[in-house]
């Protein structure tokens, strides 16, 4: 990282060998950072927290030998510390459609001798078909669709972490799932809330939310008031139904399968349907042990 800026913080850190003592301790903190061009411009991707991706990592069991794809891999940080997991007999692809951070942490990266990773500047909504399939792909940005591509580029069996954003597109909330996947989909093993930048590229654009900008939904105790439109409030409900009919769980309460969206005709019975583009997410109330 040669340039950053903290959250909730207007100063911007230029990092040289000089001065790299005094950013080691902000650096290695628990806390995300912003990416900053040479303009001084700050750029839409950041370094997540470290404490998250950890978790995150555990999850996905890296092995040596493993080929992995990371999706927005920014300054390089995370490929590199998925290299160093698969060793020399596995490799990672990072993709970053920012050019001057792609440029920048292949430099970084062959400085450090990271022989098993590498960054292309592309758009990461194609994947990257000359390495795969791949037994892990790590998305480190919120996109509301799974791109197509990615149901042929993870080997079954593989493991797909993925930030979905929320269906209400506010902010950086994200649905963050693990996804194994089994045949032609995808099924959830962990999901947990979580804050990312937004994808850049082919997938990046915003979908249609589910109620208008000019609506408002109200929840007090016992109480659900709407003010809007009455189309954009009905939609709305028809919403609040399905999740009060699945017993009113947070998404970690929820089992999700995700498919190809043409390959659902329609919502099994006790679950409901959310198309998101390429992708068909079918979220489920998880059954409770015997």
């Amino acid at each position: 990282m040669h340039r950053y800026k903290l959250l909730g913080s207007d100063t911007i850190h230029e990092v040289t060998a000089a001065n790299l003592s005094e950013h080691l301790d902000a650096i290695y903190a628990n806390q995300v950072q912003r990416y900053v061009d040479g303009t001084g411009t700050v750029l839409p991707a950041s370094n997540s927290e470290p404490g998250f991706v950890m978790r995150v990592l555990e999850r996905l069991d890296l092995r040596p030998g493993q080929r992995v794809l990371e999706v927005g891999s920014g300054g390089g940080w995370l490929a590199a510390v998925m290299g160093k997991a698969v060793g020399p007999t596995g490799g990672v692809t990072g993709i970053e459609i920012i050019e001057e951070l792609a440029t920048q942490s292949r430099r970084d990266l062959r400085a450090a001798g990271m022989e098993n990773v590498q960054i292309v500047s592309a758009d990461g909504a194609k994947g990257w078909p000359a390495g795969a399939p791949y037994d892990r792909v790590m998305f480190t940005v919120g996109t509301y669709d799974l791109p197509i591509a990615f149901f042929d580029q993870v080997r079954d069996g593989g493991l797909l972490a993925m930030p979905f954003q929320n269906r209400a597109k506010r902010g950086f909330a994200c649905d963050f799932l693990v996804l194994r996947r089994s045949g032609d989909r995808f099924h959830a093993v962990a999901s947990m809330p979580a804050f990312f930048v937004k994808f850049q590229g082919e997938k990046g654009g915003d979908a249609d939310p589910i109620v208008d900008l000019a609506s408002l939904a109200l929840c007090r105790p016992g109480e659900l008031v709407g003010y809007g439109s009455p189309a954009a409030f009905e939609r709305f409900m028809a919403g609040y139904r399905a999740w009060c009919d699945l017993g009113m769980p947070p998404s970690a309460g929820l089992d999700v399968v995700v498919c190809p969206n043409a390959d659902v005709a329609r919502a099994p019975p006790g679950s409901w349907l959310d198309r998101r583009g390429d992708a068909a997410l079918i979220w489920s109330a998880k059954q409770a042990m015997a």
